[in-house]
């Protein structure tokens, strides 16, 4: 039997994300010739052993490192056999009509090289990556400077994303998303392989850039949709995936854009880009320093209590500079060693350990190293005052953070407090799924509810029970939910799709 429909998924890292996709993928393929390959850049957490034992029909590709994006997909080109072929993300759930929907699309606008649909995010709102315009000079100026953000409406500065354009309509883009691009075979054989020169971003951009100077139509298809975990496989990743990103960026412009835009020197998009890139960077710089220098405030609000209460004022403060410096150092490696930096930011009990921890050691300090010993006295009262400061204000800000009460801690709660996630499943693979959220608190996942598919009777869960499937758009938009994790491949994915694509713009 000839194949009508080749599925690659390239995998890194996210087994279990893996298999929720092939599991809709399976779903989706029911009544369709297919071939689904999937290629893993040698995944360290059983990724490929889970396709083995439970999807023995799957063509795995296992490779002895990390090939990059680019190259693991056109390992897997070079053995497709279908007449349509599909790059499909690892982190994505597939509506049970998509692959059908958008061959009927390709029946009928011959015209059409490729076709990407709806994507939405975890929280059913639209993600924009799924119909772009090329980063013309102008295009990417908009994009670097905020523009498009300002005026998302707007045609002249919305275009990077294509906002101003009705996401329910289908239409004609320069781009569409590489987390699911549908693309012809005779397209592929004229205009070639994906760029191996591009690891990880732009290689997408590039080769819908290239259909479409082959003469290829490029279309959006709101007909259907996926669901897509943006970003679970970069964050898996060891490599530096912004850094990536803008290195992308400059590859792209350099190849395609080099003697072109003569009004706008290509020296100046460069620059661009890389002052964007620099201020991300320091963004990011940033917010890995604002707990520390946080911290690091309410410890020298802790010192000046401690001088208080011994001299009644705080007028020795630059008589104990290198005693500020050494315990604070010493405290703020302490929350380090804790984790307190990093997966466990707002643990009250490590932070209240790792004042303790660093209580004991400043404490050492003061009986073997004279020379700093100024006050017994005020190195005790700083540190009951920093037990009760550091923990606190960390209680403090996630309690506002979480009721929303202040606006402007949104941006904090979206940099700092886990999101908030609702499990949707049966009763018993919920329980599991609980289990296992909580020993990886890296994945930044608050459980705040389950949705069972039905009313079911009994049944105890760590966590409260939200309501049923059918109640999961209103859930979503009046608990706030971030993320929506989907638990057994049991469940209806078609329905799915679209009771949370209400969720759209709440």
């Amino acid at each position: 039997m000839d194949v009508l429909i080749s599925i690659i998924i390239v995998n890194f890292n996210v087994r279990d994300f893996l298999a929720q996709t092939l599991r809709s993928v399976k779903k989706a393929t029911r009544s369709i010739s297919s071939q689904i390959i999937v290629v893993d850049n040698h995944s360290s957490d059983g990724s490929s052993e889970i396709v083995e034992k439970n999807f023995p029909g799957v063509v795995l590709l296992k490779n002895t490192e990390n090939i990059g994006f680019a190259r693991a997909n056109n390992q897997a080109l070079k053995i497709a056999r279908g007449k349509y072929l599909v790059l499909l993300n690892p982190d994505t759930i597939v509506q049970e009509d998509t692959f059908e929907t958008l061959i009927r699309f390709f029946d009928t606008h011959p015209e059409a090289g490729m076709a990407g649909c709806r994507i939405l995010n975890p929280d059913g709102t639209l993600q924009l990556a799924c119909r772009r315009s090329f980063p013309t000079p102008w295009v990417a100026f908009t994009k670097l400077v905020g523009l498009d953000g300002f005026f998302p409406k707007s045609r002249l500065f919305g275009r990077y994303n294509l906002t101003y354009l009705d996401p329910n309509r289908p239409a004609e883009v320069d781009a569409i998303s590489g987390s699911f691009m549908m693309v012809r075979r005779e397209v592929y054989e004229q205009v070639g392989a994906l760029d191996e020169r591009f690891f990880m971003y732009g290689e997408d951009l590039d080769w819908c850039f290239r259909i479409k100077k082959a003469g290829w139509q490029i279309y959006y298809v709101p007909k259907t949709q996926i669901i897509h975990y943006k970003g679970a496989s970069s964050i898996k990743s060891e490599r530096d995936t912004l850094l990536l990103f803008y290195k992308a960026m400059l590859q792209f412009v350099q190849k395609h854009f080099k003697g072109k835009y003569l009004f706008l020197p290509q020296w100046f998009l460069i620059t661009g880009i890389a002052v964007r890139g620099g201020i991300s960077f320091l963004i990011r710089l940033l917010k890995k320093l604002a707990l520390p220098f946080v911290d690091l405030l309410f410890l020298n609000l802790a010192l000046i209590i401690g001088l208080i209460v011994r001299f009644g004022s705080p007028a020795h403060l630059s008589d104990y500079f290198i005693v500020d410096a050494i315990y604070s150092a010493v405290w703020l490696a302490s929350f380090y060693f804790f984790d307190l930096y990093e997966r466990q930011k707002f643990s009250l009990s490590r932070a209240m350990s790792a004042i303790l921890l660093g209580l004991v050691v400043n404490g050492t300090f003061t009986f073997f190293f004279k020379q700093i010993a100024f006050s017994r006295v005020v190195v005790l009262v700083m540190g009951l005052a920093a037990l009760i400061l550091l923990p606190g204000w960390r209680l403090a800000v996630h309690l506002l953070a979480k009721s929303r009460k202040l606006p402007f801690l949104k941006s904090f709660q979206d940099a700092f407090v886990r999101k908030k996630t609702v499990l949707v499943g049966p009763g018993a693979a919920l329980q599991n799924l609980i289990t296992r959220l909580r020993q990886r608190p890296d994945t930044g996942s608050a459980v705040v509810g389950l949705v069972l598919p039905s009313e079911q009777n009994g049944g105890e869960y760590a966590v409260p029970l939200l309501g049923t499937l059918e109640n999961l758009p209103w859930i979503i938009q009046n608990e706030k939910i971030r993320e929506v994790i989907f638990s057994s491949g049991s469940l209806n994915y078609d329905l799915i799709l679209q009771l949370i694509s209400p969720a759209e713009g709440s």
